[in-house]
């Protein structure tokens, strides 16, 4: 029985970590690509839905997930993930914060 091994990070064989999106660069494109009009007062709410819609991708695509029992955000990538998985005959690996943190991962 060998280790599990994480897939490599992007950019880790190159030699340099991966580059992640500054926040405020990513609301001012979701808010281009779903054209908000930002002096709107309800602007920041479309965004945030939006933003949040691209995390919630980003966990289901991601090879491992931890998540909260406690959180409706986290059942809704459960779920898509389970789903997936299903979809491609495989397990899923996600684990809920309170089970890794009975379990004595700190």
């Amino acid at each position: 029985h060998s280790p599990r091994t994480s897939p490599p990070r992007p950019g880790a064989d190159a030699g340099h970590s991966p580059t992640f999106l500054p926040q405020d660069t990513l609301r001012g494109r979701v808010a281009r690509e779903f054209a908000i009009d930002e002096a709107s007062p309800a602007a920041d709410v479309q965004i945030n839905y939006y933003v949040s819609l691209v995390e919630q991708e980003l966990c289901l695509r991601a090879h491992s997930f931890i998540g909260s029992k406690y959180s409706t955000w986290t059942d809704t990538v459960r779920g898509e993930r389970q789903a997936a998985a299903i979809a491609a005959k495989a397990g899923a690996e996600q684990w809920l914060f309170e089970e890794l943190w009975a379990l004595g991962v700190r």
